[in-house]
């Protein structure tokens, strides 16, 4: 697979037929990261920090270009089975900018309610336009085709883990097939489903406040002045719970004494 050199890092926007097209900068930035993923192998906290970092980088994109990051990466087995039907080029043969904004199209339509089609489509054809001219007829026939399939493999419940074939779970949790049969049969059956399942669960972060340096109110305040979604927890009255995180706020939070990380609510 080839990354093509002549993409425009920098550049905001698309010309096509209609003129001037806008992509979102959350959605530039995922895939500048993801190009850097699977094009260099860059890790996939690095290649988000380094969008992160840069000076145009406006922090309430973060929990979206997160978001497309992680779960991209996370479900890339899934998201190419998908892609595979619909696509005459093979995925071992797509250049690389194409297939990520193949993956990211996927990732929207079929794995976040809140993103609209029309705008996981078209900003994806825009990301490839970008890149070719030869290739965004492609992407927006395959992401209309995946848009409108019926019988298409989706991610499994963590109730349909526990009763799903087993030589589906791979493929249905994105995981490789030896790490399935590894953990069942290192941890039986009910378990190693069990864990499969809780493994893909979304974890969710917490803190706990330094009351000598503020109360949580401040933090709590500072963290939503930050664009951050954070909560109590009830019950733990030194506790914060992120629901979305803007990282260099909740890292200044940190840097600063005021909260230390708590890996999840107590």
């Amino acid at each position: 697979m080839k990354d093509s050199r002549d993409f425009k890092k920098t550049s905001h926007t698309a010309r096509g037929e209609s003129g001037k097209r806008s992509i979102s900068p959350a959605r530039l930035a995922a895939f500048e990261a993801l190009r850097a993923i699977f094009g260099h192998g860059t890790y996939t906290h690095l290649a988000l920090l380094e969008q992160w970092n840069k000076k145009d980088y406006r922090a309430q994109d973060a929990a979206l270009t997160s978001e497309l990051v992680r779960g991209v990466v996370k479900w890339q087995r899934l998201l190419d089975e998908m892609i595979r039907p619909f696509s005459r080029v093979r995925i071992e043969k797509m250049d690389i900018p194409v297939l990520c904004a193949l993956r990211m199209g996927v990732y929207q339509l079929r794995m976040m309610d809140r993103i609209p089609d029309y705008a996981a489509i078209s900003e994806a054809v825009e990301l490839v336009r970008i890149h070719t001219f030869h290739a965004h007829k492609m992407v927006n026939a395959v992401l209309r085709a995946i848009q409108n399939a019926k019988d298409l493999p989706l991610p499994l419940s963590p109730e349909e883990v526990s009763h799903a074939p087993r030589d589906s779970l791979g493929l249905r949790l994105s995981y490789q097939d030896w790490m399935v049969r590894e953990i069942l049969v290192s941890l039986g059956d009910e378990t190693g489903r069990a864990a499969l399942a809780a493994m893909n669960e979304r974890q969710q972060l917490t803190l706990r406040v330094n009351a000598r340096n503020g109360s949580r109110d401040q933090v709590l305040n500072g963290l939503r002045d930050a664009m951050c979604k954070v909560s109590e927890v009830q019950g733990v009255p030194d506790a914060i719970l992120v629901e979305e995180g803007v990282r260099d706020a909740i890292q200044a939070v940190i840097a600063r004494g005021d909260a230390s990380y708590q890996a999840c609510p107590p």
